[in-house]
């Protein structure tokens, strides 16, 4: 026996209510991960030197000897050993992250926060937790 009309269009109505997303909520996560983003990037830059440069715990030479930097396994902090460089890639983040906060060119914003904290978290994952796997996803 067919279905009429009618009851594939109600079909089709609760199937797309069930697996739509409200844009509300969407924007609110965007803006929630743009917080998270540039709050978690300015807390790690008061540890700037200890962690992400030459002079600190892990210098370049000896993170690419025993990490394995690979095209898998990369990080833009590796270019450059000094506190500036690690400063502005930091200081980057903090406005990728804003700019997601506030939804000015959000894609691009996110695309580039996304390569950013996974460059940061590349050059030292001896200092990351397990949240830091959840905003790399």
């Amino acid at each position: 026996m067919l279905l009429s009309r009618k009851a594939v269009s109600t079909f089709v109505a609760k199937i797309q209510e069930v697996f739509s997303i409200d844009l509300r909520s969407l924007a609110l996560f965007r803006m929630a991960l743009g917080l998270l983003v540039a709050v978690d990037a300015a807390r790690r830059s008061l540890e700037l030197n200890y962690f992400y440069t030459d002079s600190g715990v892990l210098p370049r030479a000896v993170a690419i000897d025993e990490l394995g930097y690979s095209a898998y396994f990369w990080s833009l902090y590796i270019i450059n050993g000094q506190a500036w460089w690690a400063g502005g890639l930091l200081l980057l983040t903090i406005l990728c992250g804003l700019a997601m906060l506030l939804g000015y060119r959000t894609r691009l914003a996110t695309i580039l926060a996304w390569v950013l904290v996974i460059s940061l978290q590349n050059r030292n994952p001896l200092v990351l937790g397990d949240g830091d796997t959840l905003v790399r996803l």
